[in-house]
């Protein structure tokens, strides 16, 4: 097994013992008798008091089951695929052992209780499996959770207004799109950039947790604040960090151009962009003092994205009405709105105009 980052390696402990806890609540506790008159005894002691004694068992373990669901849930945003495949695996595992002990409780018959037919974990945590080829979606909003999610679009350009319930954002599978997330009065907890190609992502909204892109290629991705920012199997893409960002993780990672971004205080708009003077940990080469796998912004390596293209998306989306509008159901797709044909057609014209002068570097390069 290669070596966890801290976060991951906080995480599978946690996993672990919340499992123990699980299979001990799903095994049955029965004394050992010492003699014959105590087997009786005990099988009729324990025929009489096991249904009290195991339905408060089944409550336990599926309190602590849908609390565990709920971490891995949160926990995606820094798990691998795989990993998220594993533990993906092993609760589908442990939703099998309850499902079975609520039946031995509840036996079709005459003292049959009516059980509500419950999703299984493969239902609820990903649709289709965490680790399906790279057109499915990563992963997909549990009811009751506060999750937006963006995904299968190509040659688009989206306008993401969040609304305050939303905590986390998910964009997914996008190819040759621009796509804005304007500031909000309100932050997100965590966002997550997944299989984007050929693509503008610019994250204005203040995010308050992570940020981890992964498989990401030929993109501009600008991110105007979060609290790490983390960056996994990304090729071939410029990205441009508001000066609040400060833990910078890089992994399986190469031809990658940083830059640092000032932000207007007032209003949504770039200042400057000046190269990137941080520490970025490369999980790659740990112990080498420059990564050969990303660069910063000179006179041999540039990025053409710049302030006056920011603004040029800025304006496009305030006259743009083709935009996600919120569901009335967070377990709904967001659908597009619409404008007039003309008019949209000559403002996605624009967009690709200026999505092929921010990814031109890339030309220049060949």
């Amino acid at each position: 097994m290669s070596k966890l980052h801290p976060t991951q390696q906080s995480f599978y402990v946690h996993f672990g013992s919340s499992k123990a806890k699980i299979e001990a609540l799903l095994t049955p506790s029965v004394p050992t008798p010492t003699s014959e008159q105590d087997s009786i005894s005990a099988s009729s002691s324990l025929s009489s008091s096991t249904f009290g004694l195991s339905q408060e068992r089944l409550v336990a373990a599926e309190t602590a089951l849908g609390q565990l669901q709920r971490d891995v849930q949160q926990a995606i945003i820094y798990l691998p695929p795989y990993d998220q495949n594993l533990y993906s695996t092993q609760l589908d595992q442990l939703e099998k052992a309850v499902s079975a002990l609520r039946q031995s409780l509840h036996p079709q018959g005459r003292f049959a209780f009516s059980t509500r037919t419950r999703p299984s974990i493969s239902e609820s945590l990903q649709s289709p499996p965490i680790t399906p080829p790279v057109s499915a979606p990563l992963t997909i909003a549990l009811p009751n959770q506060s999750v937006r999610q963006i995904q299968h679009h190509k040659g688009k350009f989206i306008v993401v207004r969040l609304s305050p319930e939303i905590s986390t954002l998910l964009l997914n599978n996008l190819e040759d799109c621009v796509v804005y997330i304007p500031p909000t009065t309100t932050t997100i907890s965590s966002a997550q950039m997944t299989a984007c190609t050929n693509s503008i992502l610019l994250l204005s909204a203040t995010v308050n947790g992570p940020v981890h892109i992964s498989r990401v290629v030929t993109c501009v991705v600008a991110i105007r604040s979060c609290h790490q920012f983390r960056v996994h199997e990304t090729t071939d893409s410029d990205i441009i960090l508001g000066r609040s960002v400060r833990s910078v993780v890089i992994e399986k990672c190469e031809d990658l151009i940083f830059a640092r971004a000032d932000y207007s205080n007032t209003t949504d708009s770039l200042k400057s962009i000046s190269p990137f003077t941080d520490v970025i940990a490369d999980f790659d080469c740990p112990t080498l003092v420059i990564s050969p796998h990303w660069t910063t912004i000179d006179e041999n390596s540039i990025t053409k994205f710049n302030e006056p293209l920011y603004s040029e998306i800025v304006t496009l989306a305030a006259s743009y009405h083709s935009f996600y509008e919120p569901p009335s159901s967070l377990s709904e797709q967001p659908v597009f709105g619409s404008t007039s044909d003309t008019a949209e057609e000559a403002i996605l014209e624009q967009t690709q105009k200026i999505r092929a002068k921010a990814l031109s570097r890339n030309l220049d390069l060949d």
